[in-house]
């Protein structure tokens, strides 16, 4: 069962290629926590902590290149946000490596309820700005 299914009515900004990567992102998260419980090889789980950090930075990176370039007043507090996020992950990765894995449950809830709030919220924000400025 997955940790974090999409659901369009809840996450969709309705512009493709952003809800295609929040997917993605999502299924990163659901992939990890899969790992986490099926009792994966530690090797294997490190690895998927730097996808999702990999490939969230990536992502985030697309989000502030829009919001820079059509003036988005929130800007440094959504790139504050994303910072965050990356800077979590990093820290969960650095306490698997030292086998505190106890922190593993309440950690992957606590990303699960940030990337629930952040596309929920946050990013919906940014698209309404970007929307009325005829972007999308």
């Amino acid at each position: 069962m997955q940790l974090m299914p999409w659901n369009d009515k809840e996450y969709s900004v309705n512009i493709e290629k952003i809800d295609n990567q929040h997917k993605e992102l999502i299924g990163y998260l659901n992939t990890l926590h899969d790992a986490f419980t099926e009792g994966k090889d530690h090797a294997i789980i490190e690895a998927m902590l730097e996808d999702l950090s990999s490939y969230a930075k990536h992502h985030f990176g697309l989000e502030e290149q829009l919001m820079q370039a059509y003036d988005y007043s929130d800007y440094m507090l959504h790139r504050l946000r994303h910072n965050y996020f990356i800077e979590y992950i990093v820290d969960l990765e650095i306490d698997y490596m030292a086998g505190k894995k106890d922190v593993t449950g309440r950690t992957m809830y606590l990303l699960m309820d940030w990337i629930d709030k952040h596309i929920k919220i946050m990013d919906k924000k940014y698209v309404e700005h970007l929307n009325a400025n005829g972007v999308f």
